[in-house]
C-alpha cells in the first residue's frame, strides 16, 4: 500500500478537522429552542459602569405568556411587564407593548439579548441571560399591573398586552385586592379593577388551570378604577 506523503496526511487532517468544527458549529448555531411545557426562567445583569448596570429576568410561562422583570442599579425592586412571546425563525420575540419588548437568541441553553434588528446588542461583550431553576425566579418579588378579577371563589389578574391571564393565590394581599375589587364592582358593575401589586410567581401544582405556577400578592399598591386596555 503506497503511503501518503507527509504533506498530503497534514492537508486531509487539516480538512478533516475544520469539516468537524464547522459541522459542529453548525449543529450548535441549528439547535432549536423547545419550550418545556410548563415554565423556563433566565436572568442576568449587563454592567457599564460602576455606577450604571441593568438587570433583566424573563419568565417563559404556557400559552405563550411571559413576564419580564427589569431593575436598573441598585434598585431593591423590580418592575414587571407581562405580554405574549413567539419563535421568530431563530430568535425569540417577547412582544408586551411600547412597555415591555425584548428580542433574543437561543444559544441552546441561556439567551442573548439582541437589538430590534436582531444585532449584539452592545459591542463589548453579549448580553446573556442564564437559565436559573424556578424556585430561584420564586424568590424574585417584583411589581406588576393588571387586571384583577374574583369570580366564583378564584382570583386572577389578566394583562393588557398578553392573550392569557395569571391565577392568583388566595393568600396575604390578595384578600385586600379582592375587597377592593367588590367594592369597586357594586359601585361601577364592571367585573375587574386594575391594580398595582408587590407580587412573585410561586409553584401552585394543585390548580386546575395550565399554568402549574400562580402569583402570590405580598401588597396592594394602588388602585387604577378608570384604567382600561386601548
Amino acid at each position: 500500500m503506497k503511503k501518503l506523503s507527509p504533506y498530503l496526511f497534514l492537508f486531509l487532517s487539516l480538512t478533516l478537522s475544520s469539516c468537524v468544527q464547522q459541522n459542529s458549529q453548525k449543529n450548535a448555531t441549528q439547535t432549536p429552542f423547545v419550550f418545556n411545557g410548563q415554565g423556563m426562567f433566565f436572568s442576568g445583569s449587563y454592567v457599564f459602569s460602576d455606577m450604571e448596570s441593568m438587570h433583566t429576568a424573563v419568565m417563559l410561562l404556557p400559552d405563550s405568556l411571559f413576564l419580564l422583570l427589569r431593575r436598573v442599579n441598585d434598585e431593591p425592586r423590580w418592575q414587571a411587564n407581562a405580554g405574549n412571546w413567539s419563535l421568530q425563525k431563530d430568535h425569540l420575540l417577547l412582544d408586551g407593548g411600547n412597555e415591555s419588548r425584548l428580542l433574543a437568541k437561543w444559544t441552546g441553553s441561556n439567551l442573548e439579548v439582541l437589538s430590534n434588528s436582531g444585532e449584539p446588542i452592545f459591542k463589548q461583550e453579549k448580553f446573556v441571560l442564564a437559565q436559573i431553576p424556578s424556585d430561584s425566579a420564586a424568590k424574585l418579588s417584583f411589581e406588576l399591573t393588571g387586571a384583577y378579577r374574583w369570580f366564583a371563589d378564584a382570583a386572577s389578574m389578566r394583562f393588557c398586552y398578553a392573550s392569557r391571564q395569571l391565577p392568583v393565590m388566595m393568600v396575604e394581599a390578595n384578600m385586600e385586592a379582592e375587597r377592593a375589587f367588590l367594592e369597586h364592582r357594586e359601585y361601577t358593575g364592571k367585573d375587574e379593577l386594575f391594580i398595582s401589586a408587590y407580587a412573585n410567581l410561586t409553584q401552585n401544582p394543585e390548580t386546575e388551570s395550565s399554568f402549574k405556577s400562580a402569583l402570590r400578592l405580598h401588597s396592594l399598591v394602588k388602585t387604577f378604577p378608570e384604567m382600561e386596555c386601548y
